[in-house]
């Protein structure tokens, strides 16, 4: 079944119509339900505002009107929406716009007898409907009659049985619930008493709603001290010669398994108890080790204040507004740190002049130089820039406005606008494959890898082009689509496997680098894919400023740094916000049909739309090795910056965890803080499997005898 499909909006709504007259007209049924899914589908693929809705509309209203025509007077026609959406087609967050859906009931017979409430809640519809079809309300039912629909020699009856009904499972639950026991006595001293049963129903359903918000501090601290005690490992790790100790591994594993059994267990106090000590002891300790690390380094102001503003991005996690504004707060600091950075690697130089500078424009051409000055407001610029493709969120109301560039190709109505975007989108993707062609062969001539690069680019403009088509040709063209992204997937897979095998044999510097090339063009290649034609642009920019800045930063602290707040800037100039409903589902079906077997492989095409940058950003560690005149053991050196780049990535991670324990019973926990805490931890999911990924792949490098950089 195409359900999963959002590309397919006739498919299932086709095989219900087949299907629902005949159903009706028999009589071997109580309640019948017809799920239409084209109107969803709609949504996500083209948005509520594009015409394709209106045809999808008119389609749902044609059939309503003819199912009313040949209803009895026993049924009772309901028709409803289990969610609403966004102006974009999204849903998944808790905005009025996404949880509002309207409901249409209609019936040959008197089907109201009072006035209808304004809202209905979706769980009052469960004891409503059952009273209805004359049938037991459930067992755990938590909703409330809705009494309107109710005759009234029956309201009564109703209301007592929806009542009981809900004291009974809140019996059920009272151990665990104990806060329940007061209501139940109170009810119990008055049963018969219809105004005691309907106050007693509310205060349960109260009671529910809010314990679907417990928290388990225990597991919280646990959580947090696992985090940091962790997270001191690879500080440890990072600044130690010979890795992570034999030691430490039986340490952590031992803990692990105590983990496991505390959560197996559920929180038994004992194992809990265990994990408090083994792990505030294994803290202290850690903490000692990595303090006196650290007092042996050699601080510069200059590196203080890049890695200053790392920590502040990560203590902005602690405000609500911060995080709603944080695309702006994490381009500022990006800036920041690489202005400080490049200052610094202007400074470090050995510069001895005959005389003091006579001006500023001299004092820039002798001792920063003209070239990194040029390119560092090239970099500023391009980071300026991501504001174009910025997604708006909620939150931000009247602060932000989207442009078309945010926006996927199949929701732009046709015209001038989505044609200039196209034919823009496509020739920044065959600028980018020119150029990375030229600089792998350049590089590394004997490399094949390179050859691939084209045919890669036709089959992404092959995808692109299927996402013109109107929904009834694109169905005629599905399998083209699905196969030409099939393709981008199989020539990938095919050159990382030449990536490989090039980085497991390069014995020179040139060699290296291609391969460092080669690598980051390989998953460029993919991502691209799933990014479309808005997004091209505003990646390739995330790649130059890359590149750039591996050049102009010599320190690796600051390199570190300001990669690893690119790609959190990254996440908002591709069209990202950390909110459930500006999840990119569109990616899940480029190239996997709606029905596949495997949802782990939609999941993951999603997950790498999502955090594209940081893939990239990970992708870009062998190339930062490559721009210093030095000899170096590649493996060691990487795996380094490996450590130094999950180091600078967890704080970010620790602080929005820290923040969701803190304003735990914040009016925005479930709107900012929590979703932030998600997205942040995934990402760190996402970096740390690259980070292995990376290192497999260059883990065979030779030593590199360099005697000049590779670029002046």
């Amino acid at each position: 079944m195409p359900s999963f499909d959002v590309n397919d909006l006739n498919s299932v709504d086709d095989m219900i119509i087949g299907h629902i007259f005949e159903e009706l007209s028999r009589s071997d049924w109580n309640v019948l339900i017809a799920h239409f899914l084209g109107v969803d589908h709609c949504g996500h693929k083209y948005g509520p505002n594009h015409e394709e809705m209106a045809r999808r509309l008119a389609f749902i209203d044609d059939l309503i009107s003819n199912v009313t025509e040949i209803l009895d007077e026993e049924t009772v026609l309901i028709v409803m929406g289990d969610h609403g959406m966004t102006e974009t087609g999204d849903h998944g967050g808790d905005t009025e716009l996404e949880t509002d859906a309207a409901i249409f009931i209609y019936s040959r017979k008197r089907l109201l007898f009072t006035a209808p409430p304004k809202s209905i809640s979706q769980i009052d519809l469960v004891p409503t409907l059952s009273v209805l079809l004359d049938s037991p309300i459930p067992f755990s039912n938590v909703g409330v009659l809705v009494d309107c629909f109710i005759a009234p020699e029956l309201l009564e009856w109703a209301k007592s049985s929806n009542a009981w009904q809900m004291v009974r499972y809140a019996q059920s639950v009272i151990v665990e619930m104990p806060q329940i026991e007061p209501l139940l006595r109170v009810f119990d001293s008055n049963s018969d008493n219809m105004t005691n049963q309907q106050e007693t129903m509310r205060q349960i359903q109260a009671i529910f709603r809010a314990s679907w918000t417990n928290f388990n501090m225990a597991f919280m601290r646990v959580g947090i001290l696992s985090f940091v005690d962790t997270l001191l490992t690879t500080v440890n790790a990072f600044f130690s010669k010979s890795g992570v100790s034999l030691g430490s591994l039986v340490f952590r594993s031992g803990v692990l398994f105590v983990q496991c059994s505390a959560y197996l267990v559920a929180d038994d106090e004992r194992y809990i108890a265990v994990l408090d000590a083994l792990l505030s002891v294994s803290l202290i300790w850690r903490a000692i080790i990595a303090f006196s690390a650290m007092l042996a380094l050699n601080f510069s102001l200059f590196r203080i204040l890049t890695v200053l503003m790392l920590v502040v991005h990560a203590f902005s996690y602690f405000s609500n507004s911060y995080i709603v504004f944080e695309s702006i707060s994490v381009r500022f600091l990006a800036q920041s740190a690489f202005v400080v950075a490049v200052l610094h690697s202007a400074c470090a130089k050995e510069w001895s002049p005959r005389k003091s500078p006579s001006s500023l424009v001299t004092l820039i051409e002798h001792r920063i130089g003209v070239r990194r000055v040029l390119l560092m407001f090239v970099v500023l610029t391009l980071l300026r820039g991501g504001a174009i493709w910025e997604r708006c969120r909620e939150e931000q109301q009247n602060a932000c406005t989207a442009t078309q560039f945010s926006v996927p190709l199949t929701r732009l109505s046709f015209g001038a606008g989505k044609v200039i975007r196209f034919v823009f989108g496509v020739s920044i993707l065959c600028i980018s494959s020119l150029i990375t062609y030229r600089m792998q062969r350049e590089r590394s001539p004997e490399m094949v890898s390179s050859s691939l690069i084209f045919p890669a680019t036709v089959a992404t403009v092959a995808v692109w082009t299927a996402q013109w088509l109107p929904d009834k040709s694109a169905t005629q063209f599905a399998s083209f689509s699905l196969v030409a992204a099939q393709i981008v997937y199989v020539l990938t897979g095919v050159r990382i496997v030449m990536t490989s095998i090039c980085a497991f044999q390069c014995a020179s510097l040139n060699a290296f680098v291609g391969c460092a090339l080669a690598f980051m063009d390989t998953l460029s290649s993919a991502l691209v894919l799933l990014l479309g034609d808005a997004l091209a642009m505003s990646f390739f920019c995330i790649k130059l400023i890359i590149y750039f800045v591996v050049q102009l930063v010599h320190d690796e602290y600051q390199m570190m740094v300001v990669l690893t707040l690119l790609s959190s800037h990254g996440f908002f100039a591709l069209s990202h916000q950390a909110t459930f409903s500006t999840i990119p589902w569109q990616a899940a079906f480029i190239g996997v049909p709606g029905n596949f077997a495997f949802q782990s492989v939609p999941a993951a095409l999603v997950g790498a739309h999502l955090f594209a940058s940081y893939i990239i950003t990970v992708a870009a560690l062998p190339l930062s090795l490559t721009y210093f005149g030095i000899r170096m053991q590649s493996r060691n050196a990487l795996a380094h910056r490996s450590y130094m780049l999950l180091m600078f990535s967890a704080l970010s991670v620790l602080c929005t965890c820290m923040a969701a324990v803190v304003h735990r019973r914040h009016l925005m926990v479930w709107k900012v803080f929590a979703p932030k805490f998600i997205f942040e931890s995934i990402s760190f999911c996402v970096v740390c499997s690259f980070v292995v990924i990376t290192n497999l792949i260059f883990c065979s490098l030779n030593s590199l005898t360099v005697s000049l950089p590779l670029h002046k």
